[in-house]
């Protein structure tokens, strides 16, 4: 999009009370349009193949994840947030890379808060930062999601 017609966008946004950071997506948002304060990180795991629910895993302290050799699993972060006293969870965008376990995992289909990953014969790191602008503690900002096999 050609920088003017980026200004005249987001004016336009902004005269709907809709946020810079909100219109390009850097910032969970709630449903109020407010800016979601983020107070814990989880992965939520599922088969690619049978899309099979695997569960959803603390990132801080870190939950391992099971998986199987073979297997391939679809990674989603979230965040969970407060509206109305009650815990809702949040997209957050992040990049994902593999930290341990080079020969074992391999990464696909990365998307704005997920990545798909192949296990090996064993598992290993997969290491997650997160997309900038994002109300969060500091320690949540990257960090990494364990994948084992039992």
């Amino acid at each position: 999009m050609r920088p003017k017609y980026l200004a005249v966008a987001l004016i336009a946004l902004a005269a709907l009370g809709v946020s810079m950071l909100a219109a390009i997506g850097a910032e969970a948002a709630t449903p109020t349009g407010g800016t979601a304060h983020i107070v814990a990180l989880q992965v939520q795991v599922t088969k690619v193949v049978g899309g099979g629910n695997v569960g959803t895993f603390q990132i801080d302290p870190d939950q391992v994840v099971p998986v199987k050799p073979g297997g391939s699993y679809h990674l989603v972060l979230v965040g969970i947030t407060f509206v109305n006293k009650k815990a809702t969870q949040v997209p957050v965008n992040a990049t994902f890379s593999v930290h341990a376990g080079r020969n074992n995992l391999t990464l696909s289909n990365p998307g704005a808060n997920s990545v798909d990953v192949t296990v090996g014969k064993s598992g290993g790191l997969i290491k997650y930062v997160t997309a900038k602008g994002y109300d969060l503690r500091r320690h949540l900002a990257s960090g990494f999601i364990t994948l084992a096999v039992p």
